[in-house]
């Protein structure tokens, strides 16, 4: 197993030895089996003379049965048994002892001193036991007691359970007992006190501070609670614990919480352990760190991550096998190394720009995992993170990453059996910037490389987490935040540059109840006022009464159709706009494409009919800034606005149609959005595109926002580039692209022939 080849160190805390708890194949045992060996009570001890002429136990190579370990051996004191000492996988065709009697004068034992020894019953230890290290009873599933003699100053036992002689640390519990009771006053519970242990349920007692490192690993612990005085509780203390299903904490505990059975620090900024028998896990949107190790071999199938989480620890999911989903938030910074490592349902990644190096093992050995994407901002790539994907066929990374690890997708050298070699996997496939760490890679490996254009995804699990989490990547100039409806396009689009003009992003919700993640970025950006965009057939009363019950001041803009909104907010941007679009009423396609543009230049946006009368609203609005708007655009064709509308919106401007009021159109909306990023191309000084989809609006409604701020234009694309938006794409690789929303709305592939059009 790679977890038990790599893993860094865990805690050894309080008064229990000095020695790290790394697995037993990291230790150098030391064993040197000497010359002389002696036999005690028909059995055989291996033994060598230490520096103070006395003697350790080295090793045994017995038939069994009850073991004396004597005090004197061919004259000598005895005085050490020695690490791994009856460790029978040293030890070929040896018997396991049943029971072992360790004679008085003996005062240290060496870690893993009986490890694996699986038929040992019981142990007698000497009063004049001074020090014992770490994972001496590992393995030792049939150990019933362990007995300490009276009379020694270090150590004592209670019904079978090793302590401290002053009974403030439990250090030993067998692992064959069902059963114990925690006198009170133990304050310490040991460094694998109860690993393997049998017993299903512990109480412990208010005495206890501290539960150290591994101290219920592999038991059958079904539940805890941790009393109210722990203020600390070791790295893996929970490992391997196959049936634990909650762990609770006393309400009045001053340093850990527990939401739904899963243990947190008080204020819950970090998740520290959930239970492996825990199926769904939704992160509080307090947590902004998951611990080390938190979650490993959990049967967690559902995983929500929070949006303002900032760090995952290493081996934290690590062989979540039946997890298949995962969405790595933008707020992420730090993935720790193996962190999803053997998560062996998980399809496809992303990992997020703000994400600076992806931990060594991070994603090895996700069996199923075909599709990878590295999103711009990321600089490193570890050793082996996507080692032994199996199924992998693509990997996507950005002229951002500057180094990839040894052997990031290829094979694991510790484990050979499973390996492969990606150069005979057909069609994988490392796509990149030319001249990148990305196509250096390939090429140094032999992997197939294809070019492609920079490019990252704004997305959420829905519109209205979309709509926040592009607000997140939107730079808080305002003390307001815009709110129009999800569930239709016109107020929204319209609201595009009086965001820009305000500085502020366009949150969703639904018609009759404000939607969480839209409360939650406007918490989060600490607003004080919200633009609701639309009447109360688009934003309810009850929404906005909910915004005043919460502490914001609302101000509604909205006119008695779509027509009026859009006057509404144009009458709420600059009063002297010298220039103006106008998109048809009738479909979001040629509003979306011009949003950007028209935010940029601080320039509103309003709504025509196909054909008839000029919509009284509008007509109004446009004879009121006659003479101070220069030039207008018609966005669309004569098959959504005839050249009878267009006249008459020329008119009530003073403008003339056809030369200072202009028409952008192509054959269909396609075409129409590659028009407009032609003839705005001076303004897109940030040489950056935000792909949104051309069939539907939800998730491109707040992108035009971010790519005005962006100085980006907008693609509107369907299943492939066509020959247009190819032509256009052409010689763009030097541009940053952005999808707007996920896979649902933009395709994964999509996102990349866009992208490879470009180069």
């Amino acid at each position: 197993m790679i977890k038990s080849v790599i893993s860094l160190a865990l805690a050894v805390c309080m008064t229990f030895g000095s020695a790290a708890a790394l697995p037993k194949s990291e230790f150098d045992r030391g064993i040197g089996i000497t010359a002389s060996a002696e036999t005690g009570n028909g059995n055989d001890l291996s033994t060598r003379t230490l520096d103070d002429g006395t003697l350790e136990i080295c090793g045994y190579t017995g038939n069994g049965g009850t073991v004396i370990i004597p005090s004197k051996i061919g004259g000598k004191k005895v005085t050490k048994i020695a690490a791994s000492a009856f460790d029978l996988g040293l030890y070929p065709n040896t018997v396991c002892p049943t029971k072992i009697i360790i004679s008085e004068g003996i005062t240290e034992i060496g870690k893993y001193a009986f490890y694996g020894c699986s038929k040992l019953v019981s142990v007698n230890m000497p009063s004049t036991l001074r020090n014992i290290d770490n994972c001496l009873f590992e393995g030792c599933k049939n150990l019933k007691e362990i007995n300490v003699a009276a009379g020694g100053k270090y150590y004592c036992s209670v019904k079978g359970v090793m302590y401290t002689k002053d009974k403030k640390e439990l250090l030993y519990c067998p692992q064959k007992k069902t059963s114990v009771t925690i006198p009170k006053g133990v304050q310490y519970i040991g460094f694998q006190a109860f690993q393997g242990s049998q017993i299903t349920s512990v109480t412990l007692p208010d005495s206890v501070t501290a539960i150290c490192g591994d101290a219920f690993r592999s038991s059958r612990i079904k539940s805890i609670n941790i009393p109210r005085k722990v203020d600390f509780i070791g790295q893996g203390s929970f490992l391997y614990c196959e049936d634990l299903e909650s762990i609770t904490v006393s309400s009045k505990n001053k340093y850990f919480s527990s939401v739904g059975g899963v243990l947190y620090n008080k204020d819950k900024t970090e998740l520290i352990e959930c239970p492996q028998k825990k199926k769904s896990l939704t992160v509080p949107n307090t947590v902004r760190n998951i611990r080390a190790e938190a979650c490993d071999y959990s049967k967690i199938e559902s995983l929500t991550l929070p949006d303002k989480l900032t760090s995952i620890g290493d081996w934290a999911f690590f062989s979540c096998t039946r997890l298949k989903t995962v969405k790595l938030p933008n707020s992420l910074n730090s993935l720790g190394r193996y962190a999803f490592c053997s998560c062996t349902g998980i399809t496809s990644i992303t990992i997020p720009g703000s994400v600076r190096s992806v931990g060594d093992g991070a994603f090895s050995k996700c069996k199923k995992l075909t599709s990878a994407v590295i999103s711009y901002g990321v600089e490193t790539v570890g050793v082996h993170a996507f080692s032994d994907c199996t199924k992998l066929k693509s990997v996507t990374i950005p002229s951002s990453v500057k180094s990839i690890g040894e052997k990031a997708f290829g094979y694991y050298d510790a484990d050979p059996e499973l390996t492969i070699d990606y150069k005979k996997v057909s069609g994988f496939t490392i796509y990149g910037m030319k001249g990148s760490a990305a196509e250096k890679y390939a090429k140094n490996n032999g992997f197939a490389f294809t070019a492609a254009a920079d490019g990252n995804r704004l997305a959420g699990s829905n519109r209205y987490d979309t709509a926040a989490v592009i607000a997140k990547s939107i730079q808080n100039r305002s003390s307001a935040v815009i709110l129009a409806s999800g569930e239709g396009y016109a107020d929204a689009l319209a609201g595009v540059p009086l965001a820009k003009y305000l500085g502020a992003p366009i949150l969703l919700t639904s018609k009759n109840s404000l939607c969480s993640e839209a409360l939650s970025e406007i918490k989060r950006r600490k607003a004080t006022k919200v633009i609701i965009l639309g009447g109360e057939g688009a934003v309810s009363k009850n929404v906005e009464n909910k915004l005043k019950r919460t502490g914001f001041k609302t101000v509604r803009l909205a006119g008695t159709t779509r027509y009026g909104t859009a006057v509404e907010i144009a009458e709420n941007m600059d009063s002297a706009p010298t220039e103006i679009f106008f998109a048809s009423a009738n479909g979001f396609a040629d509003a979306l494409s011009v949003s950007s543009a028209a935010a940029i230049k601080s320039a509103p946006i309003l709504y025509l009919n196909k054909d008839g009368k000029l919509d009284s609203k509008t007509k109004q609005y446009l004879q009121k800034i006659r003479g101070k708007v220069k030039k207008a655009y018609v966005i669309g064709g004569e098959g959504v606005i005839s050249n009878n509308m267009m006249k008459q919106a020329a008119a009530a401007l003073g403008l003339k149609s056809g030369s200072t009021v202009k028409r952008i159109w192509g054959q269909d909306r396609y075409e129409t959005c590659i028009a407009v990023n032609k003839t705005f191309s001076a303004i897109y000084t940030g040489k950056k595109i935000c792909v949104a989809t051309g069939r539907n609006f939800p998730d491109a409604l707040a992108g035009g926002v971010y790519a005005a701020q962006q100085k980006a234009c907008i693609l509107l694309a369907d299943s492939e580039p066509n020959k247009t938006q190819k032509k256009y794409l052409a010689k763009k690789s030097k541009w940053i692209f952005t999808a707007l929303g996920g896979t649902g709305a933009v395709s994964e592939e999509l996102f990349r022939k866009v992208r490879i059009a470009s180069v």
